[in-house]
């Protein structure tokens, strides 16, 4: 996975926090980890949500999740 340098600021409701959402992107077809909201092999797309506070990767979310994530 690679950090595609698109990120996005916001409060989340699931976090309970201010969160940066970071996009990577692969081209690898083996998965590289699971979803955190759903449990699905990550294997291309993945962003990765993080505090902003303290900078701790929170969840991992795959592209259909991360549509549902607030």
């Amino acid at each position: 996975m690679k950090y595609i340098g698109k990120y996005k600021n916001m409060y989340s409701n699931t976090c309970g926090e201010e969160v940066s959402i970071l996009e990577y992107r692969s081209d690898n077809k083996y998965p590289y980890c699971e979803c955190t909201m759903c449990g699905k092999d990550i294997k291309r797309h993945m962003f990765v949500v993080q505090s902003r506070k303290t900078d701790i990767e929170l969840m991992y979310l795959g592209a259909d999740c991360i549509k549902k994530f607030s």
